[in-house]
């Protein structure tokens, strides 16, 4: 069953409930709810439609639902309950959830889910191809960095390791993990991130592209070594 709504954050772990805060971000991924059976069990997986014409999934926000009736089910991890309505023939038709002191809904838009995603691979590098990646990328504002944002991007023995800093300071360091040499990924919360660094004619690194499931892709220059 797939459940398309205008807000999804489903609080499916403590881990989860700093995101609150944010849930105007989750408006804007154009979220859905999909649930799957496998066998005699049910889980609920977020995932988006923000790209035109591709199902982008948010990063494994995934939890089991256990039955309390025919129409009431709890998440098993956090308890949060949720409501299957049906319509006149007796099919589920609408998804309801309590959150944000309100009750979302969500509606039926599907009988078939997507299969889970699967997670990225990280391979190993050569330390000379992650030492063409090291330097200092400069983004310019948008609304997630409304006063944009420096990338510093460094090798400690086989890992390369980033750090973003803004005016009102910087965050802590975060791995960076290779799916190829110029493809990386990381999550430095609950949120995913993908990097693509652009290499120039003679294969040096000049830019890096900043890939966010939910927001537009931004590219940052580089500036330094």
């Amino acid at each position: 069953i797939i459940l398309g709504g205008a807000v999804l954050m489903i609080v499916f772990s403590a881990a989860i409930t700093p995101l609150v805060a944010a849930q105007v971000v989750w408006v804007l991924a154009h979220p859905v709810v999909d649930i799957r059976r496998e066998g005699s069990r049910l889980f609920v997986q977020g995932t988006s439609l923000s790209r035109v014409k591709s199902r982008v999934v948010l990063p494994h926000i995934t939890g089991e639902l256990l039955p309390e009736s025919d129409a009431r089910f709890f998440e098993r991890v956090s308890g949060t309950p949720m409501t299957f309505s049906r319509d006149g023939r007796s099919k589920v038709a609408r998804l309801t959830v309590p959150l944000f002191g309100t009750e979302l809904s969500f509606v039926k838009i599907s009988d078939q889910a997507p299969e889970p995603p699967k997670p990225p691979v990280a391979v190993r590098l050569d330390p000379e191809l992650l030492d063409a990646c090291v330097g200092q990328y400069e983004f310019a504002a948008d609304r997630l960095f409304p006063d944009g944002f420096k990338l510093t991007i460094w090798r400690e023995g086989g890992r390369l390791l980033g750090r973003a800093t803004d005016k009102n300071g910087g965050w802590g360091a975060f791995d960076l993990y290779p799916e190829s040499e110029t493809n990386f990924f990381f999550t430095m919360t609950i949120i995913g991130v993908q990097l693509t660094f652009i290499k120039n004619d003679q294969g040096e690194v000049t830019s890096v592209i900043r890939h966010v499931a939910w927001w537009p892709d931004r590219q940052g220059k580089r500036t330094g070594n």
